[in-house]
C-alpha cells in the first residue's frame, strides 16, 4: 500500500477522525474517543492509529471543526505600514465577541477587503501541545470545511454554492470570483436551509449553483425543489474526502493553505522539522564532498612532488656524472639566489650595486674575444647588466658549458659562476652562465 505523507486530524462537532491518502484515495477512520475528550486522550489516540499504519514519524495536519472557528470580512483600506496585520486582528476583534488577546487568526485577501478567520487559543494550544508530546508533528491548522472547499475549486470550480452535511449539521460556503464570500454552520433542517439560500441568492445577485456533498435526501429533494436554483446533479465527495485530499496537497507543497492558524502563538517551535531529515542528509553528502575534494587535492598535490623529487635527482645525479666532486646542491643553491636576485631587480629597477664601471661595448668585445674557436656551440641569449652578465646558448654536452666557464675565466677578467645545464629533448644541453667583471681590472678588452 501506498501511505500519504501526514494523515489529517478531523475535529468534528460530534467525532473524532484520523485521515489519510491510501492507493490514491481517502481513507477516514473514526476515533473511539468521546465527544469531550481531552487533548492526552486525543493525542493518545492518534499515536494509536499512526501506529497501525507503520508511521514511525508521523505529521498531521489539524482540521478544526467549524464550530470552532470565527470568521469575518474586513476592509483592508488605510491599513498602517508597519504591524498590517495585527491591525487586521484588531479589525477582526470588532466582529467577534472575544478579546485578540485570545485568539489566533489569519486573513485571505480578496480585493480591497480580507476574509478573517480565528479561533480559541485556549481550544487548540492545548490540543496541539498534547499531540507534539507523543511525537506527532502538526505541520498546519486550518478549518475543515475551507481546506475541503479549497481543494474542491481547484478541481471544479463550476459552483458557487457549496453544502456540506456532517455530524447533524451543514456547512455552506459561497463563492464568488474564485473567493470565499460567505460561510456559514447551520443545522440539518431543510427550513434553515431554505432561508439561507435565499438570503445568499440576493446577496450574490446571481443564479444558485449548488454543489452538495454527503447530504441527506430530505435535504437534497428541497435543493431540488428551490426556484431559481440549480443544483448541479453529479456525485458530490463529501467534506471529510476533500479535507483529506486537500491535506495530501498540502503535503506535497503542491498547495498552500488560504488559512492557516499554525501561527502566532501557535506558530511551530521548529519549523524546520518537516525537513531536517533531508537537510541533514544533504548537508552530510557536502561535507562528504569537501572531504572527498580536499582528500583528492591532497593526493595529487603528492603526485606531482614525486615527479618533482624523482626529476631532481636524476638532475643532481646527471650533473654528478657531468662534474664529479663538485657540491651539486649548493650549485643549484647559487644558482637558484641568483635568479631571485635577478627577478628583483628587474622589478624593483637596477641595484646601485649593478652601476657599471666599463662600457657595455668593452665587455662585449671581451666576452667574445674569450669564447672557445674550436668548440660548437650557440648563444641564444646574451645580457649585459651593469658589471654583470648572463649568457644562455645550447652546446653538444655538459662538459662543453664547463670548457665554455674555463674559457671566460681566463686572465682574470671576469669571476664566471659554475654553469647550469639541463639535457634538451632533442640531444644537446642547454647551458646558463653567470659572471661578474672584476673591478681590479682596468679594460677586458684583452684576451689575456
Amino acid at each position: 500500500m501506498t501511505r500519504a505523507e501526514q494523515g489529517v486530524l478531523i475535529v468534528g462537532a460530534e467525532r473524532y477522525r484520523l485521515g489519510t491518502i491510501v492507493d490514491g484515495q481517502p481513507v477516514i477512520d473514526r476515533l473511539d474517543l468521546p465527544a469531550d475528550a481531552s487533548p492526552a486522550q486525543i493525542a493518545e489516540s492518534v499515536a494509536a492509529g499512526f501506529a497501525e499504519r507503520g508511521e514511525t514519524h508521523p505529521s498531521l495536519v489539524l482540521a478544526a471543526a467549524s464550530s470552532w472557528c470565527f470568521w469575518a470580512t474586513i476592509d483592508t483600506a488605510r491599513l498602517p505600514r508597519r504591524r498590517a496585520r495585527q491591525a487586521m486582528v484588531y479589525r477582526l476583534e470588532e466582529h467577534l465577541p472575544v478579546s485578540a488577546e485570545q485568539i489566533v487568526a489569519d486573513f485571505v485577501q480578496a480585493g480591497d477587503h480580507a476574509i478573517g478567520v480565528a479561533a480559541m487559543l485556549e481550544r487548540l494550544s492545548p490540543l496541539i501541545s498534547a499531540l507534539e508530546s507523543a511525537g506527532i508533528y502538526v505541520s498546519h491548522v486550518c478549518p475543515t470545511a475551507l481546506l475541503a472547499l479549497q481543494y474542491t475549486l481547484h478541481v471544479d470550480g463550476s459552483a458557487n454554492v457549496y453544502v456540506w452535511q456532517h455530524d447533524s449539521q451543514l456547512d455552506v460556503l459561497a463563492v464568488r470570483d474564485g473567493h470565499l464570500s460567505d460561510w456559514a454552520v447551520l443545522p440539518a433542517v431543510d427550513a434553515d436551509l431554505q432561508t439561507h439560500l435565499t438570503i445568499l441568492s440576493e446577496q450574490l445577485d446571481a443564479p444558485l449553483r449548488i454543489a452538495a456533498g454527503d447530504v441527506a435526501p430530505p435535504l437534497a429533494d428541497c435543493l431540488s425543489k428551490m426556484p431559481d436554483v440549480q443544483s448541479l446533479d453529479a456525485e458530490r465527495p463529501g467534506l471529510f474526502d476533500q479535507a483529506v485530499r486537500a491535506a495530501a496537497d498540502l503535503s506535497g507543497a503542491t498547495m498552500s493553505p488560504w488559512i492557516d492558524l499554525r501561527r502566532g502563538q501557535l506558530a511551530a517551535r521548529d519549523p524546520l522539522r518537516q525537513i531536517r531529515g533531508p537537510l541533514s542528509a544533504a548537508v552530510a553528502a557536502l561535507v562528504l564532498l569537501a572531504v572527498s575534494l580536499c582528500g583528492g587535492m591532497l593526493w595529487r598535490a603528492g603526485a606531482y612532488q614525486n615527479v618533482i623529487d624523482a626529476n631532481r635527482q636524476r638532475q643532481l645525479a646527471a650533473v654528478e656524472q657531468v662534474l664529479p666532486g663538485r657540491d651539486v646542491e649548493a650549485h643549484f643553491a647559487d644558482s637558484r639566489l641568483a635568479a631571485e636576485l635577478r627577478s628583483l631587480q628587474q622589478r624593483h629597477g637596477r641595484s646601485p650595486q649593478t652601476t657599471a664601471d666599463t662600457p657595455s661595448l668593452t665587455l662585449l668585445h671581451g666576452l667574445l674575444s674569450r669564447l672557445p674557436t674550436m668548440l660548437r656551440f650557440r648563444i641564444t641569449e646574451l645580457q649585459i647588466d651593469g658589471d654583470r652578465i648572463l649568457i644562455e646558448g645550447e652546446t653538444r654536452t655538459h662538459g662543453d658549458a664547463e670548457v665554455i666557464a674555463s674559457a671566460l675565466r681566463r686572465g682574470d677578467v671576469f669571476t664566471v659562476e659554475t654553469p647550469a645545464t639541463q639535457a634538451l629533448r632533442d640531444k644537446g644541453v642547454a647551458f646558463t652562465l653567470q659572471a661578474t667583471v672584476r673591478k681590479a681590472q682596468g679594460s677586458p678588452g684583452g684576451a689575456g
